[in-house]
């Protein structure tokens, strides 16, 4: 396997190495385009002195004098400076003359004084500066050039077009301007599973509907490229070169998704070398992206560049960000000039990388280090400030939802995480500072969660109808208390012993991720059973899941609770506490509050119960 850096060493100079073609575009259409040519002002801007504010402009700087006020001469933007009979004459008798902003202030007047400070008498016809002050030259008016003088570059070759840049090219009056063309992306999605769904076709067994080739679409727009859709193509030799080959005619960088990894339906890498492409590297030394392939074909006396990424969604995308987005930048003529090197935020694995506290501890890989799917916040987290992640939970490489966060937020950063085989250790802890590369817009804290008490599920077992669902609404009620979360989901499976199984088993308790915790409560006759049961049920997924069960008892609220404690080892797991409760009575809610306060420092100690043998386990490897 190959380092990421030094994968990402050989897309930028195989980028490097295709030639760049360029368009003269209309100023609009150039937004986050690379210029591919100088550009400088051929006039001044602003052309006249122009007034900064509404107000009367002054032949001189006395302003212990009264002055006469020309009423027919009043001067507004766009207007040509001589309006009403303007005398533009350099003389200090000259009477005022009423200017609006961006107004041409006439010659022969030196100072322009804004309309709050001036008091106008007689009807109009004389004015003076209440209160008085003294008044530099060229007070409130803007000089010939003063913005943009004549001569000045205003746009590097190699620079990326903003919409700020666009305004500057305007004001110059700029209406189209010079750029390297946008190269063409080839998409081409593989596998006999797969159906678009644009095809209105349901799904039949084992099939499921195309996720990569509309991301990886979206993902060629949002860097800037053309995206070109090739479809679908089944797994077949034939149907895969065919594609391949169709692409790298019509594009100058291809995208395919799925058939690289080692089965018998694998066939990109084969196709590629029938096809003559100088494959790079073909395993990638990261997690999530492993069998990633990358190589540099030629057709017709032109370079490709080929990325045969991963099937796995997550895998897909990640990829794309770290190698093929520097790869079209580079393509799109970025830093040519000589500037402006580095990526930008979302520029690849060169990008814009930050220090930042890690919300809650993750388990790390043990072979392979990870890019791991954060949401990255500036501030809060009672330290004053500082770039804080939070895990968007299940990590699993066909998790596309890992991009997701289910509050509408999106993945705006990669933590860099090294394997525990490099960090001589198993987990990342709580708070602890780790490297983000970010890959989009960083917004400020606006409320933070308090650790450990996300995403709660509350599951109510055995209980006796309407006297139970309000017992139900006390748990929540001191859980809102106590851990400061509003749960995202509440199961109550009142009366039926069965229930608790189903729950547990339910997919929708995401057993694998979003550091959930999950609160099995169940009462009176049912309690030893589902106590028991639970039990064996989480000590069989514990097994499964190389984790560890703690289990505690306690008296409160006149009863025995049992505990039952199962944590995955990391952030990517969750935490489950089973209760049986017994007796009932006077302040509840208070009562079930202390319950949650000691539930709450289980959730904050569970990497005490990893066993240091190991048992605690880890995340395994495999091709994602």
């Amino acid at each position: 396997m190959i380092p990421v850096s030094d994968c990402l060493s050989h897309v930028l100079t195989s980028a490097t190495s295709l030639p760049l073609s360029t368009k003269i575009i209309p100023l609009l259409d150039s937004i986050n385009s690379y210029s591919s040519a100088d550009v400088s002002s051929s006039a001044s801007h602003p052309p006249f002195r122009s007034s900064i504010v509404d107000g009367y402009a002054l032949p001189s700087l006395d302003c212990s004098r009264v002055y006469a006020v020309d009423k027919g001469a009043k001067v507004y933007a766009g207007d040509d400076g001589s309006g009403g009979g303007v005398n533009n004459n350099s003389n200090s008798d000259m009477a005022c003359v009423y200017v609006t902003t961006g107004a041409i202030v006439p010659d022969g007047y030196v100072a322009v004084v804004n309309v709050e400070s001036c008091v106008v008498k007689d009807g109009g016809s004389s004015l003076t500066v209440s209160p008085a002050f003294s008044l530099p030259a060229n007070n409130n008016i803007r000089p010939v050039g003063c913005d943009i003088p004549p001569d000045v570059r205003i746009l590097r070759r190699g620079q990326r077009i903003t919409p700020e840049v666009v305004g500057v090219l305007a004001s110059i009056g700029e209406k189209e301007v010079e750029v390297f063309a946008q190269p063409r992306v080839g998409v081409v999605s593989t596998g006999n599973e797969l159906v678009d769904v644009s095809s209105g076709e349901g799904l039949a067994g084992g099939k499921i509907y195309d996720a990569n080739r509309y991301t990886l679409l979206g993902l060629v727009k949002e860097f800037g490229g053309e995206g070109v859709d090739f479809g679908i193509v089944c797994d077949s030799k034939e149907s895969v070169g065919e594609a391949l080959k169709k692409a790298m005619l019509e594009c100058d960088v291809v995208i395919t998704s799925g058939g690289v990894s080692m089965g018998e339906k694998d066939y990109l890498a084969p196709v590629m070398r029938e096809l003559g492409v100088d494959i790079k590297f073909d395993r990638m030394y990261m997690k999530p992206g492993k069998p990633t392939t990358f190589g540099v074909g030629e057709i017709e006396g032109r370079k490709k560049l080929i990325f045969a990424l991963p099937g796995n969604p997550v895998s897909a995308v990640v990829c794309a960000r770290l190698l093929v987005e520097p790869a079209l930048q580079v393509l799109m003529g970025r830093g040519v000039g000589g500037e402006g090197k580095g990526g930008g935020v979302g520029g690849g694995e060169e990008g814009v990388r930050v220090k930042g506290i890690l919300v809650k501890g993750v388990k790390l890989d043990k072979i392979r280090p990870e890019y791991h799917r954060v949401i990255v916040r500036y501030g809060g987290g009672g330290s004053g400030g500082g770039f804080r992640a939070s895990s968007t939970g299940a990590q699993r490489s066909s998790r596309l939802m890992s991009m997701v966060d289910g509050d509408g937020e999106t993945s705006n950063g990669l933590a860099l995480l090294p394997s525990a085989e490099e960090a001589g250790r198993r987990i990342i802890e709580d708070g602890e500072e780790v490297e983000i590369l970010l890959t989009g817009k960083v917004l400020g804290v606006q409320e933070e969660k308090e650790e450990g008490g996300e995403d709660v599920t509350i599951i109510m077992v055995g209980g006796e109808g309407e006297k139970d669902v309000g017992r139900a609404k006390r748990v929540l009620e001191g859980g809102r208390d106590v851990f400061g979360f509003k749960a995202k989901t509440y199961i109550f499976a009142l009366g039926e012993e069965g229930a608790v199984e189903a729950a547990i088993k339910s997919e929708e308790l995401e057993w694998e991720g979003a550091g959930k915790l999950v609160l099995v409560v169940h009462f009176k006759k049912f309690c030893d059973k589902v106590v028991r049961r639970v039990g064996e049920m989480v000590e069989k997924r514990a097994e499964n899941m190389e984790a560890t069960i703690g289990r505690i008892g306690c008296g409160i609220m006149g009863g025995t609770f049992s505990f039952y404690e199962l944590y995955c080892g990391s952030r990517g797991g969750m935490m489950l506490v089973c209760l049986g409760a017994g007796g009932e009575g006077r302040g509840e809610k208070e009562k079930w509050k202390k319950l949650l306060k000691e539930v709450k420092k289980i959730v904050k100690r569970p990497r005490d119960l990893i066993k240091e043998d190991g048992s605690g386990g880890s995340g395994g490897g495999g091709s994602r």
